[in-house]
């Protein structure tokens, strides 16, 4: 409605802050909404790729804006004291370089901006992707220094570049293309590495295909790149019949592969069957690797270079998963699950010995059709993220939204069931029954309780609870196999009440 109110008025805006919280054993936090004016009151600009960042504690939101005018590449930079509002704003470039799809990336004092441009000399879709370095808080075209400028690549908007730097290099992994590899492998990856410092670029340029995204991480003064692979091990002509998948560890240096460690390989029926997507988290203990195809975070064990299972998440998550978000909070681990709707996300939640908490979903607006990545601000003790979305229907024109959830120590995710009115007891079920049925009752409050059977002529045949319970509801399962058929009186007494139901043993 608010929404509504401010397009019909004609005050024009461009980003919704909400920032929200669950239930506390306190005062819930719900901060009022902050709305941000949208550029030059251009009611028809739309605002994609969100891309949101902490530098030195501060938080910084980059995306991409479209209006009849062209693209164009804007960054904010926010405050969270005592709720989120821009402090400083600024485009990147004029109307001349029309960018797409842009990645900030900040190691210390090497900070980047990654964004793609298409390429209007060719009659198909290609994009020439662009890095450069800048030193200003917030980049502009007067301070970039390009390092580096690849290829031509058709539909390189698909996938996001990913960056990781290691003691003496930062690397870029790309798309450069669709694979063409005969195996299950969907994309072709390719990897650069420069010297920020220097604003060089390195020559050699790696290639990979993979089935979805790679895993990078620092390995001393190499990178280590992790991805699933896949073999025919046995063909039957004129098909493979056998195959044999799993993953494997490049250990880069320099631009060239000086190892390669199988970590973990398996056999499966069908080229389909290759893993996916592999996601790495920094946790105190160590990096953690999450594995949407089998549902399970690991380790490697670097000593010997293969996988260690930490945690399989079968039990809390739906077959139908995309990846999974490790995140590590000052008290507790956290797993955010990415379902097939992008606006159905779970929030997980452990403790560091990774025992279950609680869950939840994560609030979304609109028809959400991009997502940034999670963000955990330890200062604040807050997890944010931006989403580009559809606020109203038919409406062509999206809007970035910016999201948080305030942790506090005794934050429950999920509220606390309501406790019932009343002391009450159902009817067992089944009934007539052989040879088990179930008992259910409800307590108001704490107490005492007991649950007994006797059979028609007064006799107890049996004591199946007699100690004290919390209130809420409760289930008991009473097995009658050492019993004869016949009629039973189960009797529940709590503190001074009792109540009755009649069951019928049928053998």
């Amino acid at each position: 409605m608010l929404l509504q109110t401010a397009r019909q008025s004609l005050v024009c805006f461009f980003l919704l802050f909400v920032s929200i919280s669950f239930s506390f054993a306190d005062t819930p936090i719900v901060p009022e909404p902050v709305i941000v004016e949208q550029t030059d009151f251009d009611l028809s600009e739309s605002q994609t790729t969100p891309n949101l960042y902490v530098e030195n504690n501060q938080l910084y939101l980059c995306f991409q804006t479209k209006n009849n005018e062209g693209r164009n590449i804007k960054i904010l930079q926010l405050d969270t004291e005592p709720q989120f509002f821009t402090t400083f704003e600024d485009f990147c470039f004029d109307s001349t370089e029309n960018p797409y799809h842009p990645l900030a990336k900040s190691f210390g004092s090497s900070k980047l901006l990654f964004w793609q441009t298409e390429d209007v000399r060719r009659a198909d879709t290609s994009f020439q992707q662009k890095v450069v370095t800048y030193d200003n808080i917030i980049p502009s075209s007067y301070d970039f220094t390009e390092i580096a400028q690849f290829n031509n690549y058709p539909e390189a908007d698909i996938f996001h570049p990913q960056f990781e730097k290691t003691e003496q290099r930062i690397y870029c992994e790309f798309y450069s293309s669709q694979s063409n590899d005969q195996s299950n492998n969907r994309y072709e990856l390719s990897l650069r590495s420069f010297d920020a410092e220097e604003a060089t670029t390195y020559p050699t340029n790696l290639h990979f295909s993979a089935n979805g995204r790679t895993a990078l991480a620092p390995y001393g003064d190499s990178l280590l790149l992790i991805k699933s692979w896949i073999v025919c091990t046995q063909t039957e002509f004129p098909n493979c019949v056998e195959w044999a998948t799993g993953y494997k560890a490049y250990v880069i240096y320099e631009n060239k592969i000086s190892n390669i460690y199988a970590l973990k390989s398996f056999d499966v029926n069908s080229k389909e069957d290759q893993p996916t997507d592999v996601y790495r988290a920094k946790f105190a203990e160590g990096d953690i690797y999450a594995l949407a195809s089998s549902r399970e975070l690991i380790t490697i064990n670097y000593n010997q270079m293969r996988f260690e299972p930490l945690v399989h998440l079968s039990a809390y998550v739906s077959e139908n998963v995309n990846r999974f978000i490790p995140i590590q909070t000052i008290d507790h681990n956290m797993i955010i699950v990415e379902n097939e709707s992008l606006s159905d996300q779970t929030l997980i939640r452990f403790d560091r010995e990774w025992n279950f908490v609680d869950s939840t979903l994560l609030p979304f607006e609109g028809d959400v059709s991009e997502i940034s990545e999670f963000t955990y601000c330890p200062e604040k003790d807050m997890l944010c993220y931006a989403y580009s979305t559809n606020l109203f229907e038919n409406d062509p024109v999206k809007r970035i939204m910016l999201q948080s959830v305030i942790f506090n120590r005794d934050l429950i995710l999920n509220p606390p069931p309501l406790l019932p009115e009343s002391f009450v007891v159902n009817q067992n079920y089944p009934n007539p029954f052989n040879p088990t049925t179930n008992i259910q009752y409800a307590i108001p409050q704490n107490g005492n309780v007991s649950v007994d059977v006797y059979n028609i002529i007064g006799q107890k045949v049996t004591t199946l609870y007699n100690d004290y319970q919390d209130a809420g509801d409760h289930e008991i399962e009473w097995d009658a196999s050492a019993q004869a058929s016949g009629i039973y009186l189960i009797r529940v007494q709590y503190e001074e009440q009792t109540k009755s139901v009649k069951s019928m043993l049928v053998k």
